[in-house]
C-alpha cells in the first residue's frame, strides 16, 4: 500500500511593529497579516520565520481512496510544545487560558452546581479531584 503523508509542522513566525489597543487585538491584527506562502519559500533566511523541529501531526492518505474514507490524523508529540510558553518565558502563562485550564474551571463550575456535600457523600474520589484542580486553578492564577 502506499500512501500520501501530510506532516504538520511548527514554526515561529514574528509579525512586527503591531499597533494595537491591547494585546488580543495585536494577536488579531498579525493572525490577519499572516501568509504563509510569503513565509515559506526555498529560501532558509527569509526574515521574520524560523522554522521549528516539532511535528504537530500527520494526516494519512491511502493512495487510491479517492473519498478519503480511510484518512487518518494522527496527533504527534510536537504539538505538546505549543500548550506552553517557550523556555524563560512561563511567567507568561496565567495571562493565557489553556485549554486544560477552562476545563477544570468547568469541572470545578459542575461540582459546585451539584454541590460539594453530595459529591463528599457519593463520590469522595471525585472530591479528591476537585480540590486539586482548585489547587491548580489556584497556582495558575499566581
Amino acid at each position: 500500500m502506499k500512501y500520501n503523508v501530510h506532516l504538520y509542522v511548527g514554526a515561529r513566525v514574528m509579525i512586527p511593529e503591531i499597533e494595537a489597543e491591547n494585546q488580543q487585538a495585536a494577536v488579531d491584527q498579525a493572525i490577519s497579516l499572516y501568509q504563509p506562502e510569503s513565509f515559506f519559500t526555498s529560501d532558509d533566511s527569509r526574515d521574520g520565520a524560523i522554522p521549528d523541529e516539532s511535528i504537530l501531526g500527520a494526516l494519512v492518505d491511502e493512495q487510491g481512496d479517492e473519498q478519503f474514507e480511510r484518512t487518518t490524523y494522527y496527533p504527534l508529540d510536537g504539538a505538546n510544545a505549543y500548550q506552553s510558553p517557550p523556555d524563560g518565558l512561563d511567567h507568561c502563562l496565567p495571562a493565557a487560558k489553556t485549554p486544560i485550564l477552562v476545563a477544570l474551571e468547568e469541572f470545578i463550575a459542575d461540582i459546585d452546581a451539584v454541590g460539594v456535600k453530595n459529591v463528599a457523600k457519593e463520590w469522595p474520589d471525585l472530591l479528591v479531584s476537585y480540590n486539586k484542580a482548585r489547587a491548580v486553578i489556584s497556582a495558575a492564577k499566581g
